[in-house]
């Protein structure tokens, strides 16, 4: 069965990245997903990471565990959001730092998701 989700498709045995938009009210963004539609019929998972500002290290988990699995291994299919909450916000409403690194031109974890890794790793540069 295709697993489809908003533009996102993917046929059994394959696997695909993308976007889907949200429209958070005073804005749209763009949340990072990926799918992995397994060979073999089996469950439905979805997997998050990034649902809090600051936490760096279940978006990293979550796109390297997207790399490291291949459809033809997998019975079932996978949805893979590395980063739920692309615009984390401080108590009082900004934008949290910590998500802005000097080292990337990129602005926030769901942008840096079309990167290289070490793009969007806390303390790592792209050059």
């Amino acid at each position: 069965m295709t697993l489809t989700i908003g533009a996102l498709r993917a046929e059994p045995g394959r696997k695909t990245r993308g976007t889907l938009p949200a429209d958070l009210g005073t804005t749209t963004v763009d949340v990072p997903l990926i799918l992995v539609n397994g060979s073999r019929p089996g469950p439905r998972v979805v997997i998050t990471g990034g649902v809090h500002g600051g936490e760096f290290i279940p978006v990293d988990a979550t796109t390297r565990l997207a790399g490291l699995l291949e459809p033809d291994e997998i019975a079932g299919q996978l949805v893979i959001c590395p980063v739920a909450n692309p615009r984390p916000s401080t108590a009082d409403g900004s934008t949290s730092p910590r998500w802005t690194a000097s080292t990337s031109t990129a602005s926030s974890p769901a942008t840096r998701m079309a990167a290289p890794p070490t793009a969007w790793r806390p303390g790592c540069s792209s050059t």
